[in-house]
């Protein structure tokens, strides 16, 4: 500070301004910073940093007495950007709802000088509201072989093991699970045991058809032995994962993943999005086990327009067939005559009607062949 104070050179201090929802819940934190200005005049900017940090003693929402206070030089997050000053949204998971957080910004010029930091925006984060619930595994079935069944489901949402080098899923209870991520009130009863899970792979289908801006959770703890690590990919096409991040699993009390995929856009109305969890030691061991329990993923249902298949789909077809890509995906033929679902939307009529009478046909006008068609200038999806 005393030399940010000797140096009238620094860019001037910045504001942070609080710009999300204003009860702050931890899906919706956004900050803005005020514009960049520097006394060695425009054209001097080179970036911008922000931090974030808990705060925590007497008085301060979240404070839980006789536990040792926080203070704000501990920053949990922080990013830089080259990019104009301007809003930043923190991701997703990085706050707790009921603690307190102070987040702070500054800009540095092009000769490397650092503006001081600007006075907190401090918050207290609050439990966002659940989006709507698309698949849902609880792993309290009654019956072991249906483990893997999903307990609610839009439609297409499964379970797959690939179990190799003695890997085994198993249900099991106890081991701290508190049913934290559980919906319907279940209660914590049983969750899903992967042994030896260096041998293993999970697959989850989550058809995310009709709905946007998906978020994963599930709870999650291993064993001593277990392995330490799960490496998450995803796939938009069925085919080709993507890596999307490494979870340090707890050997101790479960903790409540989120994968947070509403930056993803390919991810959102989409028939073919999954999720993948492989096995890795890290600081865990070679046996021993990895446990899952309340696996969800929740989204907002889009604002499907008129005049879009999408609007169509789902005017005509309901519940597992809306999703169902076999049924209700635009190459589907549910009347099994040939006549593809894209054309009857095209053509005005629903998948089970009548629609032969109104297929192009080839005539003659003079010595030129032409076709002809109905043609429907609301369709604004299609390209004609």
């Amino acid at each position: 500070m005393a030399s940010e104070a000797a140096d009238a050179l620094i860019p001037n201090r910045p504001v942070a301004t609080a710009t999300g929802d204003p009860s702050f819940p931890t899906s919706g934190l956004t900050f803005t910073s005020s514009a960049f200005s520097d006394p060695q005049g425009a054209g001097t900017y080179a970036k911008t940093q922000w931090r974030m940090a808990e705060i925590s003693g007497p008085g301060i929402n979240g404070y839980v007495a006789g536990t040792p206070r926080k203070y704000e030089i501990h920053s949990i997050w922080t990013q830089e950007s080259t990019a104009t000053p301007g809003s930043v949204t923190i991701p997703y998971g990085i706050a707790t709802p009921g603690k307190t957080y102070r987040v702070r910004v500054r800009h540095q010029d092009n000769t490397g000088r650092w503006s001081r930091w600007s006075a907190p925006a401090q918050f207290a984060a609050t439990t966002p509201p659940p989006g709507l619930l698309m698949h849902y595994w609880n792993f309290n079935a009654l019956n072991s072989a249906n483990l893997l069944t999903a307990t609610e489901t839009i439609g297409g949402g499964t379970i797959t093991p690939i179990l190799t080098n003695g890997a085994a899923v198993v249900d099991d209870n106890g081991q701290e699970f508190f049913a934290e991520n559980a919906r319907d009130n279940d209660p914590a009863g049983k969750h899903l045991r992967v042994n030896n899970p260096l041998g293993a792979t999970l697959t989850f289908a989550l058809p995310t058809t009709g709905y946007e801006n998906a978020v994963v959770k599930y709870e999650t703890r291993r064993s001593g032995q277990g392995a330490g690590l799960q490496n998450v990919s995803y796939t938009v096409n069925g085919s080709t994962w993507i890596p999307f991040t490494t979870i340090t699993v707890v050997d101790g009390t479960p903790v409540l993943q989120l994968l947070d995929f509403r930056n993803v856009a390919v991810a959102d109305d989409n028939p073919l999005f999954a999720v993948r969890v492989t096995f890795q030691q890290g600081a865990g061991g070679t046996a021993g086990n990895n446990r899952f329990d309340n696996f969800t993923i929740e989204g907002d249902e889009l604002d499907v327009q008129p005049g879009t298949y999408a609007y169509w789909r789902n005017e005509h077809f309901t519940g597992g067939d809306r999703v169902d890509e076999a049924i209700s995906g635009p190459e589907a033929t549910p009347a099994g005559d040939g006549i593809s679902n894209i054309m009857r939307y095209a053509h005005g009529v629903g998948p089970y009607d009548p629609v032969l009478h109104l297929m192009p046909v080839l005539v003659k006008d003079g010595s030129t062949l032409k076709f002809r068609f109905r043609f429907d200038s609301t369709r604004t999806d299609l390209v004609w």
